[in-house]
């Protein structure tokens, strides 16, 4: 039993022994193409630098800083890309990027690249700003991506520097002195006396203006009316046109208040009709016509009239008025006698 034993360890041994070269061959065979791939990816590495301004700790809410990528890679390369759609960059917003150009160091078969991008944070607090897809050709023409680290920023509320010592909103409580008492107490009552002075203003507007009552009678309007005229100096002025209409308007006006007839807008011949109809005084109307037919004559004729015609018509003018008013009042005494009657029949 021990020979045996003996027998197979030997054998066992042995086999090793020889199996040994193969496996050391294998092993050096895997390692060397091993490197060979590390030195492949090697050719292809992108190392990926960032620079932030201003520095990280201070950036602030709404306020733009740059964010700059520094790209360098041991091939040549062309056609960088970056690609914003596949992150969400939120809460930053990139407002624009931009290539800063070529940089070549000793080494010629080192190229970098830098990119500045222009960006804002909308958020307070810390927040990440998302890693970026890129991608380049090599001198193959073989596109290889690669990605920018994430950043992590503590972003800070937008406040403005003050060296002044934080103080309160509202100063510590303080009793008025006399003097505030009495420029408050002057402005109150300027105020008052004011506000009371347009009130009174206003309802002294609202108050109708009531117009005295002429208690003047048709006839002593109209002869002091023609007093006024004959005292005028459109007369002396050379102005006889305006004079005589002057004159037949105070005789018409007279007629409308006195008789109620509208003598104003009445031709000389329609009122002349008008007046026959309620006066039997032949030799008043003529007077009336005479008068008037002149100052048709002056006003629309351009009859020039001497002083002597002016003094005539200022005194046929009153005569007129007298007769009428003579007329007027022995009509009333008339009217007033035949209703007394009336009266005392009723009363009987």
């Amino acid at each position: 039993m021990n020979s045996s034993m003996k027998t197979i360890s030997i054998f066992l041994f042995f086999c090793l022994y020889c199996a040994a070269p193969a496996i050391s061959s294998e092993n050096k065979a895997r390692g060397q193409e091993s490197a060979g791939s590390a030195q492949a990816d090697k050719s292809q590495a992108v190392t990926i630098k960032y620079s932030l301004s201003p520095s990280i700790e201070n950036i602030k809410l709404a306020q733009p800083f740059k964010l700059i990528f520094e790209i360098s890679q041991s091939s040549y390369s062309k056609n960088i890309k970056i690609d914003i759609t596949e992150q969400d960059t939120q809460p930053f917003e990139i407002i624009s990027i931009k290539e800063l150009g070529i940089e070549t160091p000793q080494d010629k078969n080192l190229a970098n690249k830098k990119f500045e991008f222009n960006i804002i944070p909308f958020e307070i607090g810390i927040a990440t700003f998302p890693a970026l897809s890129w991608s380049f050709q090599n001198e193959e023409e073989k596109t290889f991506k690669f990605k920018s680290p994430a950043i992590t920023i503590d972003i800070l509320p937008y406040l403005k520097k003050e060296d002044k010592d934080v103080r309160d909103i509202y100063p510590p409580f303080q009793f008025f002195s006399i003097w505030k008492a009495i420029i408050i107490f002057i402005i109150i009552a300027a105020i008052i006396a004011v506000a009371i002075a347009i009130i009174r203003k206003k309802n002294i507007s609202l108050i109708p203006k009531t117009k005295m009552k002429d208690i003047k009678t048709p006839y002593q309007k109209a002869m002091e009316n023609i007093r006024i005229l004959a005292a005028s100096k459109l007369w002396t002025e050379g102005k006889q046109k305006k004079f005589y209409i002057r004159l037949s308007d105070i005789l018409r006006l007279y007629i409308m208040d006195e008789f109620s007839i509208v003598a104003p807008l009445m031709t000389t011949n329609t009122l002349l009709k008008k007046l026959k109809a309620s006066n039997d005084d032949i030799e008043l109307l003529i007077k009336v016509k005479k008068l008037l037919q002149f100052s048709d004559l002056v006003k629309f004729a351009k009859f020039k009239p001497s002083d002597t015609e002016k003094d005539r018509d200022i005194a046929a003018s009153k005569e007129i008025i007298e007769s009428f008013h003579s007329y007027r009042l022995t009509a009333c005494e008339h009217a007033q006698a035949i209703e007394k009657k009336e009266n005392s029949k009723e009363a009987k």
